[in-house]
């Protein structure tokens, strides 16, 4: 048995609900994006019927046959929550529900065969909404007993007070039903069910023919039918002779993974805490479970007994529904957490991710275990600070060792922590962060050839040289004078000129470069900054 709930003209009872007085009077409800004068009525009620009123009438024509009728304005936010009420009130029967259309709900009742529609009368009248109350052992049947008061059961107000008005015929729970039902209903009712791609036209030239009710259509043979009308006309007889049943498109609405806490005594120590917080994630994991989805953050709300709040936010390296993995860091955090007052009330709250999954790169760095990482860097961050703790990022320059500290917690992602390296960088970007470190002619006679890689010095020693006068604009080195290597030089490659930020006086720089070789057979980096500052940048291996 499927039962269909409809509720007629929703966008104005949402509205109504809520002010029961006005249903004494003639009311529709119109959008208001357009003038006045053109907006056309999307829903009235039964007194604003009675003249002859129906929707689509633009304001103006409403008024000038009905000159006491209440226009009231659209309210999205009203029809959403009286939608949203509706489903809960769904979601409290069975599981098993669909949407039909946005004023229209299906409930799937095979697996309930004592359920008894009384029962579920009260709870509607709890919403404040006129409805039509159907059932029927198909879908589409069940539909269409719903949008008749001759097929249905019909919640009526009267202002502030409502009654059922039972049709002649409202259930149908089997597979024989009477086919003069259907002369109860008019044809055109077929335009409300959703999944009847009827053309147009179709229904105005059933009309023509005589076909005035859903009772005339069925009487007559189905393949003359498919032959002149369509396809469309013929599963439309089926429906009617209960030979085609389709299946419901279930809907689920989201779930927050949230728990609330409100505690009768106030917790002063971290260990409680933890103990209370293991026992309410434990919980909503299982639900995380049960949808085949895991977390990618935990956000933890403290309120203190001084009206304060102490929010927590850890982001996690990748999605994890392992409730170690998650009390981990979550553990670390509290150890370090310093609070002016104890603690009355707490939220968890989860935030839902898929698992991630994909091909790793065959010649890409990744971290083994990215969930330790994370918990050392939570560590590191109560002790030094999160200032002080993060992934160095080279500038957008060729000055070398010019880098800036990016959070280590922003890097991570539902795909794992994967710091960006110089070949996931654009050609651009690559070309601006590489720094002259890679070339040493000194060593080999092929400038493009590779060096024994270089040890820099950070920062950079200041030392005293010997040099030439400039040549052509450049000094030249002669000997190192102080430092931890001194001596003459007995080999030198350069000046290896590197600027920058020309068109900024206040921040341009310039600097030359050497590679030399000491008498004591050391291979260093010397650098010269205009006008008279020396610097040893490193030594090679």
């Amino acid at each position: 048995m499927y039962l269909t709930l409809h509720l007629p003209s929703l966008p104005l009872e949402a509205l109504l609900r809520h002010q029961p007085e006005k249903r004494r009077f003639p009311c529709a409800v119109a959008a208001t994006e357009k003038s006045q004068h053109s907006v056309p009525i999307l829903a009235l009620n039964r007194r604003a019927a009675a003249f002859h009123l129906e929707p689509g009438f633009s304001i103006t024509r409403a008024l000038a046959r009905c000159p006491r009728l209440l226009v009231l304005p659209r309210d999205p936010e009203a029809e959403a929550h009286a939608l949203r009420d509706l489903l809960q009130l769904a979601e409290s029967l069975t599981p098993d529900f669909e949407l039909t259309t946005p004023d229209t709900l299906t409930l799937d009742l095979s697996l309930h065969p004592q359920f008894q529609i009384s029962n579920f009368k009260s709870p509607i009248e709890a919403l404040g909404l006129p409805a039509h109350l159907a059932s029927g052992p198909t879908p589409d049947l069940a539909h269409l007993f719903s949008l008749s008061p001759s097929t249905s059961d019909s919640l009526v107000f009267r202002g502030p007070h409502s009654r059922w008005s039972h049709g002649s015929h409202s259930s149908f729970p089997s597979q024989n039903v009477p086919q003069e039902v259907f002369h109860n209903l008019p044809l055109h009712l077929a335009r409300h069910l959703p999944h009847l791609e009827l053309e147009n036209g179709t229904l105005e030239i059933s009309n023509m023919w005589g076909l005035h009710s859903l009772g005339d259509l069925a009487r007559l043979p189905r393949q003359d039918l498919a032959e002149r009308l369509g396809p469309a006309i013929a599963q439309l007889h089926d429906i009617l002779h209960v030979k085609h049943h389709r299946p419901l498109r279930l809907i689920h609405p989201i779930e927050s993974f949230v728990s609330s806490i409100h505690l009768e005594h106030p917790i002063e120590s971290s260990q409680a805490l933890l103990f209370l917080i293991r026992k309410y994630l434990q919980n909503i994991l299982n639900r995380l479970n049960s949808r085949y989805l895991k977390a990618n953050q935990i956000h933890v709300s403290l309120k203190l007994s001084n009206e304060s709040l102490k929010q927590i936010a850890i982001d996690l390296p990748e999605p994890s529904a392992a409730l170690e993995t998650l009390l981990a860091p979550l553990q670390s955090r509290l150890e370090s957490l310093q609070l002016s007052a104890p603690i009355e009330s707490l939220e968890l709250s989860l935030t839902p991710s898929e698992s991630s999954s994909g091909q790793h790169q065959l010649f890409g760095h990744s971290i083994r275990q990215p969930h330790r990482l994370a918990d050392t860097l939570i560590r590191l961050s109560a002790l030094l600070g999160d200032a002080q703790i993060g992934f160095p990022v080279p500038h957008f320059t060729h000055r070398p060792d010019s880098f800036h500290l990016a959070s280590a917690h922003r890097l991570f992602g539902s795909a794992g922590l994967q710091p960006a390296s110089q070949a996931q960088l654009p050609p651009s970007r690559r070309k601006a962060t590489q720094t002259n470190t890679d070339h040493c002619p000194l060593i080999t006679d092929h400038p493009r050839a590779s060096g024994p890689p270089l040890s820099r010095f950070r920062p950079p020693l200041e030392i005293a040289v010997a040099f030439d006068p400039p040549a052509r604009g450049h000094p030249q080195p002669l000997a190192l004078l102080t430092g931890p290597h001194r001596g003459r030089i007995l080999k030198s490659h350069g000046p290896f000129p590197i600027s920058g930020h020309w068109w900024s006086p206040s921040e341009s720089w310039q600097q030359l470069e050497w590679d030399i070789e000491l008498e004591t057979h050391h291979l260093l980096r010397l650098s010269h900054t205009p006008p008279d500052l020396w610097h040893l940048q490193g030594h090679y291996f």
